[in-house]
């Protein structure tokens, strides 16, 4: 009966706890909540912690997504703009080989410079949409840093807890073995 009650419970906590902290535990999986005693109490904090800890992982994999979609924009901005100074520096040497036809040339020259400002002008409002999309980042961090401060907080309650339980569950041994 004690078993049941005490040390099963107890060793189910320990077995989770032993498979998170080998990287190999299934955060889906909660603990049963049989009683309103230290032991439910438990079972429901190590539910939340499993709770807690999952909706970090969510949330950093949204903040990675988004960084990766903000790099990859950032890197067709700058193959466009090689692009774009390739092809001004084949105009510049058309210029300087073609005397005859400068004045075309400046032209087209002028009206490339027209294009590379207005690109340069989306570079730039790129660059800053990328600065306040890391500052947004930013602090996203700074509140999953929070969440698993106040994670690895529960997690250290939820270990005293259990090292408590299981020093109490071996005087209970004890005593069984004595009333016996």
């Amino acid at each position: 009966y004690m078993d049941r009650l005490i040390v099963l419970p107890i060793n189910n906590t320990i077995e989770m706890l032993k498979d998170i902290e080998k990287g190999s535990g299934d955060l889906t999986k909660k603990l049963d909540i049989e009683s309103e005693d230290e032991i439910g109490v438990l079972a429901k904090s190590f539910n939340s912690f499993i709770n807690n800890l999952q909706n970090m992982i969510i949330q950093i994999s949204s903040n990675s997504e988004k960084l990766i979609n903000f790099v990859k924009e950032i890197s067709e901005t700058s193959s466009e703009l090689a692009k774009n100074a390739t092809s001004m520096n084949n105009q510049s040497n058309s210029v300087a080989s073609s005397t005859d036809q400068a004045n075309s040339k400046i032209t087209s020259i002028s009206s490339s410079s027209t294009q590379m400002a207005s690109r340069v002008s989306m570079v730039a409002a790129s660059i800053e949409e990328l600065g306040s999309t890391i500052t947004e980042i930013s602090e996203n961090c700074q509140k999953e840093l929070q969440i698993a401060i106040e994670a690895n907080k529960h997690a250290q309650l939820t270990k005293n807890m259990v090292e408590k339980l299981d020093h109490s569950a071996i005087e209970i041994g004890k005593i069984i073995d004595t009333i016996n």
